[in-house]
């Protein structure tokens, strides 16, 4: 559903419901690769996405002890940060 952002210019609203953090995580690259070579306006993904941990450039620890979520890499600073309701 394209909103009117400004003359001209639109923002595409992309509502995917519940996707798994990779495949989100892949499409919101190929989303920004493609806008930055302007081949698609601005977009803003709203999407829902099942509890994981990220573990950040800057993360202490290579092994992490066993979690009750997935863990995914992320390319950010920072350490490990949890994801999810609450």
């Amino acid at each position: 559903m394209p909103l009117a952002c400004a003359a001209r210019e639109t923002l595409e609203v992309l509502d995917l419901g519940l996707v798994e953090y990779r495949t989100a995580w892949r499409y919101q690259r190929r989303l920004a690769c493609r806008r930055g070579r302007g081949l698609r306006e601005d977009a803003l993904i709203l999407l829902e996405h099942p509890p994981v941990y990220t573990r950040g450039t800057s993360a202490r620890e290579a092994a992490l002890p066993a979690l009750p979520h997935p863990v995914h890499d992320a390319e950010r600073g920072g350490d490990v940060t949890y994801h999810g309701p609450g």
